[in-house]
C-alpha cells in the first residue's frame, strides 16, 4: 500500500510490491542473465532466475559492456511492455489526478566497471529546468524506481528526506559524461537533514518527486564483491497540475548562460 502522506511531507512513498503477478518481470531478468552469464562467477544452472542475478560477476567489465546491455535492454519489446503495464499507471494514479507517461525511461545497471557509475546528490528536475518543453518546466513529475534483483542498504539509491514543505531546485554543478548531477549541498545542510537509504525485494519500488534530493549508493568494488543492482527508473507527470517553486539564482544564470551556449 502507497503511503501517500509519506509522499507528500517527504517526497517519497514506502517501498511496495508493483505487480499482482510475480511473472510480469520473468522476461527482462531472464535476458539480463542470458547476456551476463559468462562473466558471472561459477554457478549452477538451476538456480533461480533471482538467485542468478545476485551473482558476482567474475571480474570488472568495460563501460562498453555496461553501455551495450543498457541498450539490448532499453530498446527491447520487454521494456515497453514494462513502461506501459497498467498496473504501474495505476500506481501513480494514487498520486497524480491525470497521470501521463513520460518519454524518459531508463533501465540501469550498477556492476563492478573500470569506472564508477555512481551519481552524486542531485534533483531530477535540474535536467528537466535546463530542456525547453513546457512540461518539464511546469508539471510534478513522479519517478517509479522498480528494483529488479532486489538492492539492500549497501547496493542501492539514498535520500534526503524534505527540508520543508516549499518546493526549491538547488543550483547544481554539471559533472563530465553525466550532466547537472551535483547539487550544491553544504555540509550543514546534510548534516541537518536526515537521509534513508532505500531497501527493496525483487520486483518492489517506490516513487519520488522532482525535487527529491537522492545519490546511488557507492557499493563495494574491491575485488568484485558487490553484488549488480538491475532497476528501471519510469516517470509520469501530472497533466492537470502546475508546478509552484523557487530556482537558486545560481541555476537560474546557468540555464541563460547554457542557452546562449557560453557554458
Amino acid at each position: 500500500m502507497i503511503n501517500l502522506n509519506l509522499y507528500n511531507q517527504e517526497g517519497f512513498t514506502n517501498t511496495f510490491q508493483v505487480f499482482n503477478q510475480s511473472d510480469i518481470l520473468c522476461n527482462i531478468k531472464k535476458m539480463i542473465y542470458d547476456y551476463t552469464k559468462n562473466e558471472l562467477e561459477s554457478h549452477d544452472s538451476n538456480l533461480s532466475i533471482d538467485n542468478k542475478l545476485k551473482l558476482r560477476f567474475k571480474n570488472k567489465v568495460n563501460l562498453e559492456y555496461q553501455k551495450k546491455l543498457r541498450r539490448y535492454i532499453n530498446y527491447s519489446e520487454e521494456f515497453d511492455k514494462i513502461i506501459n503495464n497498467e498496473e504501474i499507471k495505476k500506481k501513480f494514479s494514487l498520486i497524480f489526478k491525470n497521470p501521463v507517461l513520460l518519454n524518459i525511461n531508463n533501465f540501469r545497471v550498477h556492476i563492478p566497471t573500470e569506472d564508477s557509475p555512481v551519481f552524486p546528490y542531485h534533483q531530477d528536475q535540474a535536467t528537466w529546468f535546463l530542456f525547453e518543453e513546457k512540461v518539464y518546466q511546469d508539471k510534478p513529475i513522479g519517478t517509479m524506481w522498480l528494483s529488479i534483483n532486489g538492492a539492500n542498504e549497501s547496493n542501492s539509491i539514498e535520500i534526503v528526506k524534505r527540508p520543508n514543505s516549499k518546493l526549491k531546485l538547488f543550483d547544481h554543478k554539471h559533472i563530465v559524461g553525466k550532466g547537472y548531477f551535483g547539487a550544491n549541498l553544504s555540509k550543514n545542510f546534510l548534516d541537518n537533514h536526515k537521509t534513508y537509504r532505500v531497501n527493496t525485494q525483487p520486483g518492489e519500488a517506490l516513487i519520488f518527486n522532482n525535487f527529491t534530493i537522492h545519490r546511488t549508493i557507492k557499493s563495494e568494488n574491491k575485488n568484485n564483491m558487490m553484488i549488480p543492482r538491475y532497476s528501471i527508473d519510469l516517470r509520469y507527470y501530472d497533466e492537470d497540475k502546475l508546478l509552484t517553486y523557487d530556482v537558486d539564482y545560481r541555476f537560474k544564470i546557468k540555464k541563460i548562460l547554457r542557452k546562449i551556449k557560453i557554458i
